[in-house]
This record gives C-alpha cells, structure tokens and sequence, in this order.
C-alpha cells in the first residue's frame, strides 16, 4: 500500500472509534505528519511509523513495535482496518 493514499484515508477517518488488536477503543486526531490517539500530546504516532508498518508483511502489533514504532497496537488497529485498506 502506497503511504500518501494510506494517509490521506487516514485523515478522512479522523475521530472515528478504532479498536486495538483487543478490543480497547481509541480515537485520533490528525496533525501535518502525525496523529495523536485519545489526544495524548505526549503520544504522537508520525507517518513515518505508518510508512514502516506498510511495509511489513503480515503486521502484528509486535512486528510493527520491533520496528520502533511507538503506539504499536494503535498502528496495527488502524492499518488492518477495512475502512483503511478499503476491503
């Protein structure tokens, strides 16, 4: 999946209820290059984490964290989502 066409969907489902691989929800809010969930300033996923966890094959909330990506559930919620991937 090409990054930017991942984004900007990302942006288009800004404050809508996302689940983690456990069921916990969350929503997000976007900024320039990256998203912060449940508004946690502290808490900033960039795009660039994004970009590495499209690039994994077969994503798991621990495969995107061995890639140092911060948020690695909230990552994963969001990339497998149907209305991320569009199926």
């Amino acid at each position: 999946m090409n990054v930017e066409t991942v984004w900007n969907t990302i942006k288009q489902n800004e404050g809508e209820t996302f689940y983690t691989i456990t069921g916990k929800p969350y929503k997000y809010v976007i900024y320039t290059d990256f998203l912060l969930v449940n508004n946690l300033k502290s808490r900033k996923i960039t795009k660039d984490s994004i970009s590495k966890a499209l690039k994994i094959s077969n994503p798991t909330p621990k495969k995107i964290g061995l890639e140092g990506c911060w948020g690695n559930s909230y990552i994963y919620g969001i990339i497998t989502d149907k209305r991320i991937k569009g199926f």
